[in-house]
């Protein structure tokens, strides 16, 4: 009779400190865009991939939004552009 092969066991770590995650919800609030422009910029080939991907909706990291709103919306570093400021 062969021999089973043995399991590995599932890696397990422990979480010191807080964890920031954003989803498109502060994507959102941070680039100051509607629900359906973020859900198009997100799904574009150069938005930076998912830190993770639970079941309720995937999660990046701030600083990955952060520089490529630097790259690709510099306009945004300060900030969401007001409808009072672009009013001005």
């Amino acid at each position: 009779m062969p021999a089973e092969p043995e399991q590995t066991p599932e890696p397990t770590f422990e979480l010191t400190g807080e964890i920031t995650l954003w989803g498109a919800h502060e994507i959102r609030e941070r680039l100051g865009y509607t629900r359906e422009w973020v859900q198009r910029i997100i799904a574009a080939r150069n938005f930076p991939p998912p830190a993770a991907t639970p079941k309720a909706g995937n999660l990046w990291w701030p600083a990955d939004v952060e520089a490529w709103i630097r790259i690709h919306r510099p306009q945004l570093v300060d900030g969401p552009i007001s409808d009072e400021t672009s009013a001005e």
